[in-house]
């Protein structure tokens, strides 16, 4: 199973520094950024792309022995014209089992977590998160919980072969001396599948509202903006009063409470039965991703102390 790390310049407008939007973790357009991505990233920048065709490259890197498998780095690169300003590569970490019928379901984000993970949820740290670090997950239901240690022990003794088999010159790289390969490390590992803190809810007029492992509450509906965000582990929901009237460049609500009340998940549950949801002047959305950030740095620290 794999471990989707995708990033791309290309998923950024045209007007926004990839360095100043990693920096700017509390602004209100990095939110909205961080409502509707739901994989890590890594880009590779480099100097100006030489003119000409180009074409995609894939290499799959073993990385680590483990008790009962291997563990894998797939590394697919595109060099072909047409490709925004650089050279992009997607990384997926997967493990191939041996003698065995488990095959771990890794996920892994680079957004913080809003949820405190659990004892139940076997929180293993590899360092204290910074900024866009990997934060891993592993499935309960592709793996036992000893297929689960088995696994977070194999990445905790590996973490510097993986990083440097992963920043290994290879073909294509090898060929863009100057390319700038932003590879953050592995922070934590947990024993959860991350679509358990995702959710989406389908409105009347083709809106969708959508909520990212980072508890930040996103809308689209031809444009995507931020409107509230989760609070209390997930169990409450505020939404901005200003925001949920013009929640797209295309729509205004004359009763937003009504049109959001409508909204369903896929057990047709509206998000007011799931959450307590309150509607606020100001709902401190703008800052929710960098006291999300200072939760899980602090538990990360201590993971005993701070488990809910």
């Amino acid at each position: 199973m794999y471990a989707d790390f995708r990033f791309s310049q290309r998923d950024l407008p045209d007007s926004v520094n990839l360095a100043k939007f990693q920096r700017s973790k509390g602004s209100m357009y990095f939110s909205r950024i961080l409502a509707t991505f739901k994989v890590a990233s890594v880009v590779i920048l480099m100097a100006p792309l030489l003119q000409g065709c180009g074409r995609t490259y894939e290499n799959n890197i073993h990385v680590a022995t483990c008790e009962n498998g291997s563990l894998f780095v797939r590394e697919h690169v595109d060099t072909r014209t047409g490709v925004r300003g650089g050279v992009f590569a997607n990384y997926s970490l997967y493990f191939v089992p041996e003698g065995s019928s488990e095959t771990p379901k890794i996920s892994t984000t680079s957004n913080p977590i809003y949820a405190l993970a659990t004892a139940n949820e076997r929180l293993h740290v590899f360092r204290t998160p910074k900024g866009t670090d990997w934060r891993l997950f592993v499935s309960p239901a592709s793996v036992s919980p000893a297929g689960y240690e088995s696994l977070a022990s194999c990445i905790q003794a590996n973490i510097e072969n993986i990083q440097h088999s992963m920043l290994a010159k290879r073909p294509p790289l090898d060929e863009f001396p100057s390319a700038d390969r932003v590879l953050p490390p592995f922070a934590t590992i947990r024993y959860e599948d991350i679509e358990d803190l995702r959710s989406s809810y389908k409105c009347d007029r083709g809106g969708t509202v959508s909520i990212n492992e980072s508890g930040l509450v996103g809308f689209k509906h031809g444009s995507a903006s931020l409107i509230g965000a989760l609070y209390d582990d997930g169990k409450s929901m505020s939404l901005d009063a200003i925001a949920i009237r013009w929640p797209s460049l295309d729509m205004h609500l004359a009763d937003p409470v009504s049109y959001f009340r409508q909204c369903k998940d896929s057990h047709g549950r509206s998000m007011f039965q799931v959450f307590k949801v309150s509607i606020d002047p100001k709902s401190g959305y703008q800052t929710r991703f960098t006291q999300v950030f200072e939760r899980e740095s602090l538990q990360a620290a201590n993971p005993a102390q701070h488990a809910p």
